[in-house]
């Protein structure tokens, strides 16, 4: 039953979030002088704590982090599966950005919540992060509580947090890369 559930919406969520932005508000944050722009519009209007990454399995590419201990940083918690073509897609934009901004300050934290059974073995995964070239910490999220932490239910989705712990900016499905890269850029120079 779990798994046609989430089959479910994964197709709700390409159907409708497909280069679309999730928007529950919004914010807008003025970035430094010789920013690529004067502001950039955040999805979300009155930022909230990030929740704890809960009751994670094996870790890839990093010894276990929290989310209280990346305080500090910029940090992107990116909900994906190997099998999901639009989580395979955001994958190169995923990479780019850490290449760029990771010495800068910047996290990623890809967490791994399967769909189906081959999805949450750890052999599969690793596979999976090495044939996509995945250098970001990778955790497996099979309980789904991390998943449900966030109250997401798509994949992708990405949440972008503050230095200071805080949810500011939030995306479901494939697209707005120039945007994002644009705010991960804006969260670094506050």
């Amino acid at each position: 039953m779990v798994h046609r559930t989430i089959r479910i919406k994964r197709l709700l969520a390409t159907a409708t979030f497909i280069g679309v932005t999730a928007v529950a508000g919004s914010a807008t944050v003025r970035t430094a002088a010789g920013a690529a722009s004067a502001e950039v519009r955040m999805n979300v209007k009155k930022p909230y704590p990030a929740p704890e990454l809960r009751n994670v399995g094996n870790w890839v590419n990093s010894e276990p982090l929290t989310i209280s201990s990346l305080r500090g940083h910029v940090v992107i918690v990116a909900f994906w599966t190997f099998e999901c073509i639009n989580c395979q897609r955001t994958l190169p934009f995923s990479n780019a950005l850490y290449a760029k901004y990771h010495a800068k300050g910047l996290e990623i934290v890809g967490v791994h919540t399967p769909e189906f059974d081959a999805e949450r073995k750890i052999e599969n995964v690793r596979k999976a992060v090495k044939s996509e070239h995945i250098e970001y910490p990778v955790v497996q999220d099979n309980s789904f509580a991390t998943f449900e932490a966030y109250n997401n239910r798509f994949w992708p989705a990405f949440y972008i947090i503050d230095k200071q712990g805080r949810v500011r900016d939030q995306y479901f499905g494939e697209g707005a890369y120039t945007k994002r890269d644009k705010i991960v850029a804006a969260l670094l120079a506050e």
